[in-house]
């Protein structure tokens, strides 16, 4: 795992890479890949070279991130255990979901992981 100081590809690469329209079935705003039509059924065989790039390019992305979820979940775990998110806030899914638009099972995991040891 490279860290962003140690990352192959330079920094305008990477800014590329956020800016790349993946493919014209996936929209990328504010740093969320989502797909915005149907996945088709699953194919069989070796990946095409269309998919080999889009894979590289979200291997990267993701190599690229990897340290700064890290550091977001840490916080998120930190906030939940603390219960720093009762100022204004009824329980820490609200603060989720009114701060970092988080919700459902990403929430329930990270209150979880709260109440055991740190990641």
């Amino acid at each position: 795992m490279a860290s962003k100081s140690q990352h192959p590809l330079s920094a305008e690469a990477l800014r590329a890479i956020d800016n790349m329209d993946l493919e014209p079935d996936m929209d990328v705003r504010d740093g969320r890949t989502r797909i915005v039509k149907p996945i088709p059924p699953e194919p069989k065989g070796e990946l095409s070279q269309e998919e080999n790039k889009l894979m590289a390019v979200l291997e990267a992305r993701i190599d690229y991130s990897q340290n700064q979820f890290k550091t977001v979940l840490n916080s998120l775990v930190a906030i939940a255990r603390h219960r720093l998110w009762r100022d204004g806030n009824k329980n820490f899914t609200e603060y989720c979901e009114t701060h970092w638009n988080l919700t459902g099972q990403i929430v329930r995991t990270i209150a979880s992981i709260a109440e055991q040891e740190r990641v």
